[in-house]
């Protein structure tokens, strides 16, 4: 679960509404760790501080369902258009292949943006 200080929150509160803005649908797992019933996947926030993490997770029991399905690279070409949408928002960011993922209690790897502040742009 995410931890985020203050200025942390609202940078968390700003690539929700800009991923949300742009139909892309998501979690903050600082505020609700588990998948509502009817969620198939999506983005998901996490944060320690003043860093908010993002990544895409497509949801376990589809996963369990279709063992055989490329999930990685649905996971890759969602997170290309999350990047894509928090890049013209003018969001400061670095990406990570194989970042440890700390916000799904999977304990697994993945490719991870992480979002360290807002161009004073854009905001």
């Amino acid at each position: 679960m995410g931890l985020y200080t203050p200025a942390g929150k609202d940078l968390s509160a700003a690539v929700w509404a800009t991923l949300d803005a742009a139909g892309i649908k998501g979690l903050d797992v600082a505020e609700a760790a588990q998948w509502p019933d009817t969620f198939d996947g999506g983005f998901r926030l996490s944060g320690q501080g003043d860093k908010v993490e993002v990544f895409y997770s497509v949801d376990a029991e589809y996963a369990r369902a279709h063992p055989d399905a490329q999930h990685d690279r649905i996971a890759a070409v969602m997170l290309s258009a999350i990047a894509d949408v928090l890049l013209a928002a003018g969001f400061g960011f670095s990406a990570q292949r194989d970042a440890h993922i700390t916000g799904d209690g999977t304990n697994r790897y993945g490719p991870v943006l992480l979002v360290r502040s807002r161009t004073t742009a854009a905001s």
